[in-house]
């Protein structure tokens, strides 16, 4: 599965290099403070990654997902070329993980599921905003990915009980994914950016993302897997309740986010992005080693020493 992987590796590479020359005939992009035009929407590689998996049969229970995956990142491709109204993309994210989480509604966790529905949309629309920074959407999300591979890969939490076919079908999908944002990563990951992923690759990959985590925790019963997302997810649920307090629009773009902050402040982007990925990544192989009975603990302590640290280096 690997070997397709990398071999699809290569021919995205040159689909991205295509892309971004007809991104910058077509003027698909954004003016940078330098006066450098850059493409956006390059994170249609993402999609197209995802679809590529459907190969394998054993990933072809997962067709809802990756279909209404599909479906958003060519909504988000619109809106990447002349923007949509966030409340028709927010109805959209929560029609498409409500029904993809739709099994926890036949099996009673009614719940679970709605709980389900509010972190995903959250979590989705919260990746939007990795894209602003070079190197973040590529670095954190292939901790996330990656973390969650050698999570059912090599059965560090032991076997999964409910939604095994799920996370079996899971492993191929975030192969591809993670060739996919590696091949990213070296347009994106470096000073001067030669594309950004756009809404195209952000919301894609944090709808997978997103989904992923759900089913792995129910698979594995274990909630606390949320952790392996906790950097990200304490900057934006500490600066969306900062907003909210401050009586600002909260559904308006903003430049309010920690690493946003830390950026605007003379920190190298790409610093903050491994900084991001180092801390996520060092967090998720603590609670990896973390014996089961504690881990839910560990993720307690993980959270109170995120919001403190938030509430330190943020203004």
């Amino acid at each position: 599965m690997w070997k397709d992987a990398v071999l699809s590796a290569a021919g995205l590479a040159l689909l991205e290099c295509l892309y971004i020359l007809l991104a910058k005939k077509l003027h698909i992009g954004t003016a940078r403070p330098e006066k450098r035009f850059v493409p956006v929407g390059g994170g249609i590689i993402i999609v197209l990654a995802s679809l590529l998996a459907l190969f394998f049969d054993f990933v072809q229970v997962l067709y809802p997902l990756i279909f209404t995956g599909v479906a958003l990142g060519i909504v988000s491709f619109i809106d990447d070329l002349r923007g949509l109204s966030p409340l028709l993309r927010l109805c959209l994210q929560l029609l498409a993980s409500g029904f993809v989480l739709s099994p926890l509604l036949a099996d009673g966790h009614y719940d679970i599921y709605f709980i389900a529905l509010l972190g995903c949309t959250g979590y989705i629309n919260s990746s939007n905003f990795m894209d602003g920074i070079n190197g973040m959407l590529t670095s954190y999300s292939l901790v996330t990915l990656g973390t969650l591979y050698a999570i059912v890969r090599y059965r560090l939490l032991g076997a999964p009980g409910d939604y095994v076919e799920f996370t079996e079908a899971f492993e191929g999908l975030w192969v591809f994914l993670i060739a996919a944002l590696l091949v990213f990563s070296f347009f994106n990951f470096r000073t001067k950016a030669l594309v950004y992923a756009g809404d195209t690759g952000s919301i894609t990959t944090g709808y997978f993302a997103a989904l992923s985590i759900c089913f792995v925790g129910m698979a594995y019963s274990t909630p606390s897997v949320v952790v392996i997302t906790g950097v990200f997810l304490t900057d934006t649920f500490c600066t969306f309740l900062y907003r909210l307090f401050n009586g600002e629009a909260v559904m308006q773009p903003h430049k309010k986010h920690l690493y946003q902050q830390l950026v605007s402040r003379g920190a190298s982007p790409l610093a903050v992005s491994a900084a991001y990925a180092g801390i996520q990544a060092a967090i998720n192989a603590g609670w990896l080693c973390t014996p089961a009975t504690f881990r839910n603990i560990y993720a307690i302590v993980v959270a109170i020493a995120l919001v403190t640290s938030y509430r330190i280096l943020h203004r």
